[in-house]
C-alpha cells in the first residue's frame, strides 16, 4: 500500500507507484540494527525491485534501475564524520576515491544537485527521489 512521501527515508520508492508517494519500509530502525548484527551490507525487500543498504547509520533504499546498478557497482557506500557531521560517502571500487552523493550520481551519469547538509535529510530525499533513492537516519 502506498502512502504519501514524507521525505524521511520511512519509504522505498518505485516507478510503479504515483509521484510523491512511497511504500513504507517496516520499522526501519529495526531492520538496520539486524543488518549491522548479522553483518549485512544489502538485503533485497521481499517481491519488491529494491535493495536497502546498511551504511553505517544510515539505511538507504535503491531501486534496481540501470543507473542505480550502476552506482552499486561502480561504488561502495560507507558514512564518514566531515566537520562534526556524518555523511553518507560514495567509494569508487577501482580507484579507492570517496565521492559525494552528488559527484558519485554524476560519474554514472546523472545529472543531479544533491545537498552535502546532512543536517538536512528531508532536502537530500526529495532531491533524491527522482531516481528512487532514499535515505533514512537513525536516531
Amino acid at each position: 500500500m502506498s502512502t504519501v512521501n514524507d521525505f524521511t527515508g520511512n519509504y522505498f520508492l518505485t516507478p510503479d507507484l504515483p509521484v510523491g508517494y512511497g511504500q513504507a519500509i517496516s520499522n526501519p530502525a529495526s531492520t538496520l540494527s539486524n543488518m549491522v548484527s548479522n553483518g549485512l551490507y544489502y538485503q533485497e525487500i521481499a517481491n519488491q525491485d529494491v535493495i536497502l543498504l546498511n551504511v553505517e547509520g544510515y539505511l538507504v533504499s535503491m531501486y534496481k534501475t540501470l543507473s542505480n546498478q550502476r552506482l552499486m557497482q561502480q561504488f561502495v557506500a560507507r558514512s564518514t564524520s566531515i566537520s562534526s557531521q556524518n555523511k553518507v560517502r560514495w567509494v569508487h571500487r577501482s580507484l579507492a576515491l570517496s565521492f559525494s552523493f552528488e559527484s558519485a550520481l554524476k560519474a554514472i551519469g546523472e545529472n543531479v544537485t544533491v545537498s552535502d547538509d546532512w543536517s538536512d535529510l528531508t532536502a537530500i530525499n526529495q532531491q533524491l527521489a527522482p531516481l528512487y533513492i532514499a535515505v533514512w537516519a537513525a536516531p
